[in-house]
């Protein structure tokens, strides 16, 4: 969906929202830029494309650029919201809007970091920003894909989430469900979008990630576990895909 690695155009702006307690009355709204929307509490009701969905906690919703929609809550269980609007390219724009069931809490959690930021005065164009919104556009096109994959791919990234610090290699991914590389490579592509190799990288960053922030460990054991290979590596991998290095990502998030 989102062009990777993601270029960002602008962020729009980030916070937390209360819609209004009916349904409201006026025409859809629509917007030159995307709105992706996390629900913390209460039923959030989302209208477009002639599709109405009942959104709860854990929950999230993507409008694309110019998706007119309409959206409001509960007078019984008003909702509250977490809001960011952005502009992105899209490889593949959707057809009005984008639901995804976010059960970990992933999205919702970087956006509050990235509230967090904007309030402590942090401009929205600061790169650490636009690291933490590029975080969120991965984990949700992950979210999306995995809602929609065989069993076999499920497989696959079950085994690579349990052994991120074994080899990864494409043979050995392969030999998980019993297929030659070139066949593996091929089949894994068609049916996400991406190579798995670009799932490794991804969930490798996700753990190291989690690491620095949870645990006081040096960077060269966090790396180690995450399957990095070494402190030089992650440095790398951090500053292509956040564009900061994993120490400094460590110090602003603790």
């Amino acid at each position: 969906m989102f062009s990777y690695p993601a270029q960002i155009g602008e962020i729009i702006g980030v916070g937390r929202f209360r819609p209004a307690p009916s349904r409201p009355v006026m025409a859809p709204t629509h917007h030159a830029f995307h709105e992706l929307i996390c629900v913390l509490h209460g039923h959030f009701h989302v209208a477009a494309g002639g599709r109405t969905r009942v959104l709860t906690a854990g929950d999230v919703v993507l409008y694309p650029a110019e998706t007119r929609h309409l959206d409001w809550t509960d007078t019984e269980a008003p909702g509250e919201c977490l809001w960011i609007g952005f502009n992105c390219p899209l490889n593949e724009k959707p057809t009005g809007m984008v639901v995804l069931r976010d059960p970990r809490g992933r999205i919702a959690e970087i956006a509050s970091w990235m509230i967090e930021d904007t309030l402590d005065g942090r401009e929205p164009a600061h790169p650490e920003l636009r690291a933490m919104l590029v975080a969120i556009l991965a984990e949700f096109e992950r979210g999306i894909t995995e809602a929609y994959q065989a069993p076999w791919v499920k497989q696959v990234q079950e085994h690579i989430q349990a052994h991120l610090a074994d080899d990864l290699s494409l043979p050995a991914l392969a030999q998980v469900v019993q297929l030659s590389p070139f066949h593996f490579l091929r089949m894994y592509k068609r049916a996400t979008g991406h190579t798995p190799m670009a799932a490794v990288r991804a969930m490798r960053l996700q753990r190291a990630r989690q690491l620095l922030v949870s645990t006081r460990m040096p960077l060269k054991e966090v790396a180690a576990l995450a399957g990095l290979g070494n402190a030089y590596a992650m440095d790398g991998l951090f500053r292509r895909c956040l564009g900061i290095p994993p120490g400094l990502f460590r110090r602003h998030h603790r």
